[in-house]
């Protein structure tokens, strides 16, 4: 049984539901926890005894700043992917790009255990960058690719 996402209007979605969830829920959550604690125990003094010293202090910015790098190096750079026959959507959530699949200069798959993470790289900087990427869901870009091979020459299973 096929997991395809296809609706009426022959729009694909080929990125993961979790994509949203990875995205931008738990970056925000532990965000919005993680830096009032921290500037609550670094400049009240009443968490004067929980901080003790200098290097519980540097502790602290260090796991603040460290979470911050996880997340920019890591969910901040998914992206949601739709296609139609003609085109591919990238979106960020916040902004949906538009553009031809002859922009895609070759396409390559990590394999992360429980899901695949897939690249786009254009041959051309756009307003989403250079790489796209984006957890596929279920089958659904290599279902595209077997229905449309002329559109990813450089993708091979």
């Amino acid at each position: 049984m096929s997991e395809s996402t296809e609706n009426p209007s022959g729009l694909v979605r080929m990125s993961s539901n979790w994509t949203i969830f990875l995205k931008l829920f738990i970056p925000v959550f532990w965000l919005s926890f993680f830096i009032p604690a921290s500037f609550a125990i670094l400049f009240s003094e009443s968490f004067y005894q929980l901080r003790g010293s200098n290097l519980m202090s540097l502790i602290i910015l260090g796991v603040l700043l460290s979470g911050l790098l996880f997340f920019y190096l890591t969910t901040w750079k998914l992206h949601r992917i739709d296609a139609t026959p003609d085109e591919l959507y990238a979106s960020n959530y916040f902004k949906t790009i538009k553009f031809p699949f002859e922009n895609i200069e070759r396409v390559s798959e990590n394999n992360l255990l429980i899901t695949h993470l897939f690249c786009l790289h254009l041959k051309q900087k756009g307003h989403l960058g250079k790489k796209i990427y984006f957890i596929e869901s279920g089958r659904s870009f290599r279902e595209f690719v077997e229905r449309y091979p002329e559109k990813f020459q450089g993708y091979s299973d």
